[in-house]
């Protein structure tokens, strides 16, 4: 349910009748803008991947564009959407740098040269059909959009990792 409060004190000196804005908007994201499955004998596969099998770890990445949003939303709640085969416990993290799909089927030593993913979003059962929290990533994400529209590179250490560079999902 939503439960919209207003602020008594502003409402005393409004002008009547009071229209309030809608400030829910439920997005669906179906225009993943990257993805990639690289494994730890050093291949790079379209499907998506997680887990490990005969020796072989695999890892995932996604990224994906965020609606418009005006400078003052809020963002309240995201979710991303895991299903698959097997039980895995899986984790989300906040990929700290840009990659692009192509460039890691070019990249020699791929598992020892992956973006890095060191903020974790969240934890999730493959299993059974599980929703990653990824509320804490969106909200900084879009927080950088407003500070940074253009992408500066002029940013500090901390900065950097607002920016939108999407998820690693792997197993633990």
């Amino acid at each position: 349910y939503l439960k919209i409060v207003l602020d008594e004190e502003w409402l005393e000196d409004a002008s009547y009748p009071v229209t309030v804005d809608p400030v829910l908007q439920q997005y669906r994201a179906r225009n993943r803008r990257e993805k990639a499955c690289i494994s730890s004998d050093g291949k790079v596969y379209d499907t998506l991947y997680v887990g490990k099998k005969s020796d072989v770890i695999y890892r995932s990445f996604v990224s994906f564009d965020l609606p418009e949003m005006p400078a003052n939303s809020v963002v309240t709640e995201a979710l991303l959407y895991v299903d698959g085969l097997g039980s895995n416990y899986l984790e989300a993290d906040m990929v700290d740098e840009e990659w692009h799909e192509d460039e890691l089927k070019d990249t020699a030593d791929i598992w020892e040269n992956q973006p890095s993913a060191s903020r974790k979003l969240d934890y999730a059962n493959s299993g059974v059909g599980s929703y990653f929290n990824i509320t804490k990533g969106v909200r900084e994400w879009t927080m950088a959009e407003e500070y940074d529209p253009e992408g500066n590179e002029e940013q500090s250490e901390n900065e950097k990792y607002h920016r939108n560079y999407g998820i690693r999902i792997s197993a633990y």
